[in-house]
């Protein structure tokens, strides 16, 4: 299928706030990004305006490896119920909220795209470690960084047969799997949405707790000159 242009970096942060839109008094986190938020991310990086994105990256590669065995910590919030200034001080109402942070967040994002310019821009500004908007994970308080590890040769390739995938696999992808010594979860995540944050697509995830490679069989894959097997979120 020829050989394509991957971009390698690793995102991290002390911590981040990824909220499932289905939990509401105590919230809960995501335990991985949802290709939403790293189109986001991406964004704040390149400079790309909220109102064009994420649907600017609708033909993108994206996907994530998992660094850092995840964690998640419960921080307990007094939430104000604020109407003019003079309430942060003397607030009349507020409300105890236990809120699910992930804690020492660290993944690895692979991007490829065939926009030339696109992906030429996000390659200037991982190698000057540049950013146009500040990053962060989810929350705005939640600030991030990033490294740029390298560019990597990448090849599509067809599964033949069960390979070790390092990246986050689609649950709908997998056709063989192989459980032992592993910690395998399963999410739902928001996957694409349109620049009005309409979301038009929820996908299952398959990933291994602590970033292990997963040995399964998948319908295709991007084998890395790195070695690594990579799918595409």
């Amino acid at each position: 299928m020829g050989s394509v242009k991957v971009l390698v970096f690793d995102l991290f942060a002390d911590y981040g706030f990824l909220k499932k839109n289905y939990t509401t008094m105590s919230p809960l986190s995501f335990s991985i990004l949802p290709r939403t938020v790293i189109c986001g991310i991406i964004g704040a990086i390149i400079g790309i305006d909220k109102e064009n994105n994420p649907e600017a990256f609708n033909d993108c590669f994206i996907t994530q490896k998992i660094n850092n065995k995840i964690k998640k910590i419960c921080i307990p919030y007094n939430l104000l119920k604020t109407t003019s200034i003079k309430h942060f001080s003397r607030f009349e109402n507020h409300k105890p909220t236990n809120i699910e942070f992930l804690k020492d967040l660290n993944y690895r994002i692979y991007f490829s795209s065939k926009d030339t310019a696109l992906y030429n821009k996000l390659k200037q500004q991982l190698e000057g470690h540049k950013s146009f908007y500040t990053i962060s994970i989810g929350s705005a308080h939640c600030l991030a960084d990033y490294t740029y590890f390298r560019e990597l040769n990448a090849e599509e390739k067809k599964g033949k047969s069960k390979s070790c995938i390092y990246s986050i696999i689609p649950a709908d992808n997998v056709k063989e799997i192989e459980y032992h010594d592993l910690e395998l979860f399963l999410e739902l995540l928001p996957n694409t949405m349109k620049n009005d944050r309409e979301v038009t697509e929820y996908k299952e995830f398959i990933f291994e707790l602590s970033g292990k490679p997963v040995c399964c069989q998948v319908d295709e894959y991007w084998s890395l000159e790195s070695g690594e097997s990579i799918v595409p979120m």
